[in-house]
């Protein structure tokens, strides 16, 4: 049961993850490179290509959660609800971060400013 849980908070993380990397994809202006880094003046500091830049959250997300999934049975017992909260706030970090990166860009990150 509490597998279940964990698997499909990580399959529904993995949704949200993506589905706003396709939107993202369709409605940002044209450029073969997007940001990933933006310096203290607000100017990026480096870029990759367009398709790295969008699926580096999700899969840094998956490299997370999946290691975690084989663990999770070694740590079953009366914690196991805590373990599921941080697990959804580990989530939540992720897809908060990736809409802040996909903000950035759309704020003006996709090209150099001089």
């Amino acid at each position: 049961m509490v597998l279940a849980a964990y698997f499909g908070l990580v399959l529904l993380s993995m949704i949200v993850l993506i589905g706003l990397s396709l939107r993202a994809n369709q409605s940002l202006p044209p450029s073969d490179k997007l940001p990933m880094q933006w310096g203290f003046d607000g100017r990026p500091t480096w870029s990759v290509s367009r398709k790295i830049a969008l699926i580096f959250t999700p899969s840094l997300y998956l490299m997370t959660a999946l290691p975690i999934a084989f663990l999770l049975p070694l740590q079953w017992g009366p914690d196991v609800a805590a373990m599921l909260g941080a697990l959804t706030f580990v989530a939540a970090g992720f897809v908060s971060a990736h809409i802040f990166h996909i903000w950035l860009i759309r704020r003006d990150g996709w090209h150099k400013k001089d």
